[in-house]
């Protein structure tokens, strides 16, 4: 081990070694933030009409896209496509529900955000979301699937600017203001909405 007084590296002879040449410690913070996803902020306002316009499918959008953007900010591999297919698997979606909203939480401590997310109290929503929607299945009142089908929407949406909601304030603590965008309109977000119009 070299000493504190030590001009020179013990190991490979490189003067001093103490000191981080210049430019260096820039590159490896510039290196550091290269394997990050850039940082987007969904408005909730987004998050609503793409939800009730889709009749609740956008969900699996946000759901998909959010694990996206930080799976780069944990530890671990990360599949948002299989996370988010997982919802549809009995028991263990709510399982997943509860990864996700528990993820948003450990990165908004991370930077002191009071997080208001609670991942219980989201995995109690899409548990209903869900039996409305078995519920709506084998209802023949079409007011009623109506009825049912707008409260299942608004139990999403909730999850949705809940989580959402706490992702903006920790992309806007974690990141240099001048970095931050608006998530653009893609052609999978289309889509989705598409769908769930037309159905």
């Amino acid at each position: 081990l070299n000493s504190q007084e030590s001009n020179f590296c013990a190991h490979c002879g490189f003067s001093e070694f103490n000191d981080i040449p210049p430019g260096l410690h820039d590159r490896l913070a510039d290196n550091a933030d290269a394997t990050r996803n850039p940082a987007v902020i969904i408005s909730t306002t987004r998050l609503i009409i793409g939800s009730f316009l889709s009749s609740g499918l956008y969900f699996f959008y946000w759901f998909y896209l959010t694990w996206k953007q930080i799976s780069s900010e944990v530890e671990g591999e990360n599949y948002p496509f299989w996370h988010v297919m997982a919802l549809n698997l009995p028991i263990y979606g709510f399982f997943r529900m509860h990864a996700h909203m528990r993820t948003i939480n450990e990165l908004a401590s991370q930077h002191g955000i009071v997080s208001t997310v609670a991942p219980g109290l989201a995995v109690l929503l899409f548990l209903l979301a869900n039996i409305l929607g078995w519920a709506i299945g084998i209802l023949e009142n079409i007011v009623a699937v109506a009825v049912m089908n707008l409260i299942s929407i608004t139990l999403l949406t909730v999850i949705m600017t809940m989580g959402q909601g706490v992702l903006n304030l920790y992309w806007e603590k974690s990141f240099p203001a001048n970095t931050l965008r608006f998530a653009r309109i893609g052609a999978g977000e289309i889509t989705i909405v598409v769908i769930g119009f037309l159905l």
